[in-house]
């Protein structure tokens, strides 16, 4: 709530001198001691309390012409306490809705309004407490969305934390304590079958080239059907053998790659001994 109005402040000197004669009224005569009888002494402590009513209220008022509203308030309910006079609580709810303490200025205002329900400023003090009310909800709504967004935050920090912890472990195991797992016998399967190829395909190369020695080395005036054998066998088993050293080339090879690329790494072999118990953790 802004600056009070006009209106307002008029209202609120209006209502304290009002209080003020209330209490100044509510207070009983002074008599003489001479007087006063042995039986009376049950109404000086009701005089002293409405007394100290009084200059709790005449205390607020001269705080919050001073603009010192927290004084203010708390003289007011003071004043409030001592005597419960509802109109000390519209002074208490004006105050607090100047301060900006919503909650507190809408239940004094309630409160006025349950104890003057026929007020002639009945009109202006609802509104005040639909606005008060419609304040509060905005701000509860503006809290749980900042708590929401608050946790989502941490959610996301937390999250995200867990991750570089994550990836934190990884690294070092992957530097300290991983070893490698070759992948077992199938790379020397596939190498051994690779240097079989090569040694048939060398076979069949060198039966090839036997033929062709036989042909170009023949004697002089040798009858063809000698040869023409040998001329048909050279060419068939070099390419037999090219093919099968070839195969047997790659098929090593790949065994090598396979030995040494495709295992895969995991954590060290390691025995904790515990009371009662023997733990094993990692691939021996």
């Amino acid at each position: 709530m802004g600056p009070l109005t006009r209106a307002a402040l008029a209202a609120l000197a209006a209502r304290a001198l009002l209080v003020l004669g209330l209490l100044v009224a509510a207070a009983p005569p002074p008599v003489c001691a001479a007087q006063a009888p042995a039986t009376d002494a049950s109404a000086s402590p009701g005089a002293a309390k409405l007394e100290q009513a009084r200059r709790a209220f005449e205390a607020g008022t001269a705080a919050y012409n001073a603009g010192r509203f927290a004084d203010a308030l708390d003289s007011f309910q003071r004043a409030y306490d001592l005597t419960g006079n509802a109109d000390l609580l519209y002074n208490v709810a004006t105050v607090a809705d100047r301060m900006r303490l919503d909650e507190r200025a809408l239940d004094a205002y309630q409160g006025y309004l349950a104890e003057r329900p026929n007020s002639t400023d009945r009109e202006n003090v609802e509104g005040r407490i639909r606005a008060l009310r419609a304040s509060i909800a905005s701000r509860v709504a503006a809290e749980r969305r900042a708590e929401a967004q608050a946790a989502a935050r941490s959610a996301k920090a937390a999250e995200a934390a867990a991750k570089a912890a994550r990836e934190a472990e990884r690294a070092r195991l992957s530097k300290s304590e991983l070893v490698y797992v070759p992948p077992g016998k199938g790379p020397f399967l596939v190498m051994g079958a690779g240097g079989a190829a090569i040694a048939v395909g060398t076979t069949f190369l060198l039966l090839g080239r036997r033929d062709r020695r036989d042909v170009e080395d023949a004697p002089p005036f040798t009858m063809w059907d000698e040869v023409s054998g040998a001329k048909s066998r050279a060419p068939r088993r070099t390419a037999t053998g090219l093919a099968l050293t070839g195969a047997g080339v790659a098929a090593g090879l790949g065994g090598l790659f396979w030995h040494f690329l495709g295992g895969e790494r995991v954590p060290k072999a390691e025995v904790a001994v515990g009371a009662g118990y023997v733990g094993v953790r990692g691939r021996f």
